[in-house]
């Protein structure tokens, strides 16, 4: 895309590119949203969504790009609780593939994907898209599976005072 990735635009690796003000990122966010809904509503989970894979064209309009580990939902007999379960992969549920950083807890301990995974980082992008700053979570594996790794998400208004209340009035505008 014409404008390359969320990433690169707040990470201002694009040269000749003006950064993304605050205004510009709300719809940016939107369009991800509204592309995220309409893949869950066919039963795709796309599994890594991540700054990187958001692509944006000339207008900012964004799209989900990179659907390599995505995979389908199936309905019926054998399903997960909440009428699901999860199509074959070769790669298997442990492996858990995806990028660390942006990985649903409960995946990453070897939980089924669901749609609640792509929600999961779909949060991690808005804090960050928002922010400028990524949440300071498990780095590996190892990390995130510990006993004594962290059960509950960390406070997000703590971790991030300051950035929330600049968003939470660009919000409300």
């Amino acid at each position: 895309m014409s404008e390359g990735s969320l990433e690169q635009r707040l990470t201002r690796s694009m040269p000749g590119r003006k950064p993304l003000s605050a205004v510009q990122r709300l719809p940016i966010l939107s369009d991800v949203v509204r592309g995220l809904a309409h893949l869950h509503s066919i039963g795709i989970i796309h599994r890594d969504i991540k700054p990187a894979n958001l692509l944006l064209d000339h207008g900012l309009k964004a799209r989900i790009g990179d659907f390599g580990i995505a995979r389908a939902l199936e309905s019926g007999a054998g399903s997960r609780p909440g009428g699901t379960r999860f199509a074959g992969t070769a790669t298997g549920v442990r492996s858990a593939p995806g990028t660390l950083v942006y990985m649903a807890p409960e995946y990453l301990k070897g939980g089924a994907p669901t749609p609640r995974v792509d929600a999961f980082a779909l949060g991690l992008v808005v804090l960050e898209t928002l922010t400028g700053r990524q949440a300071s979570l498990p780095s590996t594996e190892y990390e995130a599976g510990t006993p004594d790794a962290p059960e509950g998400f960390p406070n997000l208004l703590e971790l991030f005072h300051e950035e929330m209340d600049e968003a939470d009035g660009l919000v409300r505008r």
